[in-house]
């Protein structure tokens, strides 16, 4: 199911004229995982985080956090770029600015970017 803030962050990357990215891309075939979207000739997946502050997310119990720590460190060892997101950052632009950054090879710049906006 895509969720509002997949819609819009799908409308974002369209409007910046980047990749078109594979949605909900199952990344690890032996698991049910899927990253929101995926760029598979970069190795980048993106995960949008919308539900953080709702109390009863499944993103927000133990089982859940443990669930997304498998599922990142599944696709780091896969040698993917796990980027992930709130919806704060989908709605003000700057998911759209580091993953445009990053697609365009610069990955030490979307370092800079993400370190300046704590």
């Amino acid at each position: 199911m895509k969720s509002e803030l997949e819609e819009l962050l799908a409308f974002q990357i369209r409007a910046a004229e980047l990749p078109e990215p594979e949605r909900e891309y199952r990344f690890y075939p032996e698991r049910r995982f899927r990253a929101d979207f995926a760029f598979p000739k970069h190795k980048v997946l993106v995960e949008i985080h919308g539900g953080l502050y709702v109390p009863r997310s499944g993103h927000r119990t133990a089982k859940g956090v443990l669930r997304d720590m498998t599922k990142a460190n599944l696709a780091a060892l896969g040698g993917w770029m796990y980027l992930q997101f709130s919806a704060k950052q989908v709605q003000d632009g700057s998911a759209l600015n580091i993953i445009e950054t990053v697609l365009k090879e610069k990955p030490h710049n979307a370092i800079n970017m993400l370190w300046n906006n704590q």
